[in-house]
């Protein structure tokens, strides 16, 4: 029996770094990708969409990664694991992002190999 494939939902406003990511899901984890550009882009996916995790990015237009985090944990009541993965790597960053509801948080440059692990432990 084929287990399903799991969910994940991309966020980042680069298209060169959610193409990266997708690349590395993609080789690592039988999965189903899904993109969008900012977060606001995302939170719509969201609202229509169930995801099995969300990776993403802080700084994007529109809608920013915190802004995001914090609305998918209060206003749609999802717990689904959220990764940041971002450029930003000061511990203030991360302590925002952490307390607004994500489960770990990753700086860039992104480590394959970290990301996959990090991703499969979320995942199980």
């Amino acid at each position: 029996m084929e287990t399903a494939k799991k969910k994940i939902l991309i966020v980042d406003d680069s298209r060169a770094v959610r193409q990266l990511l997708r690349m590395i899901l993609e080789r690592n984890i039988a999965c189903e990708l899904a993109e969008a550009e900012d977060g606001q882009e995302a939170y719509e996916k969201l609202k229509t969409k169930n995801y099995d995790i969300l990776i993403t990015d802080i700084n994007m237009p529109r809608m920013n990664g915190l802004s995001l985090i914090g609305r998918i944990r209060n206003e749609l009541g999802l717990q689904i694991p959220i990764v940041i993965v971002t450029t930003m790597g000061h511990e203030e960053d991360r302590d925002a992002g952490m307390n607004l509801g994500a489960d770990t948080y990753i700086t860039k440059p992104i480590n394959g190999t970290h990301l996959v692990n990090t991703v499969n432990s979320l995942l199980s």
